[in-house]
């Protein structure tokens, strides 16, 4: 029964102003929860070629 603490960059969640919330997963007994440490990260916006300016 061991307890596994990750930091993570969570990118499937883009937050309105392009930004990546980090997050602390925490596994216990092959559960994870994740943990919002207040900190966002600044992705860059991938544009599709139709959509470049």
């Amino acid at each position: 029964m061991g307890i596994t603490v990750k930091a993570v960059c969570y990118k499937s969640k883009l937050l309105s102003n392009n930004e990546s919330p980090l997050m602390l997963r925490v596994t216990k007994d092959r559960k994870r929860k994740y943990v919002s440490l207040g900190i966002c990260r600044i992705t860059k916006k991938l544009y599709l070629y139709s959509e470049m300016p």
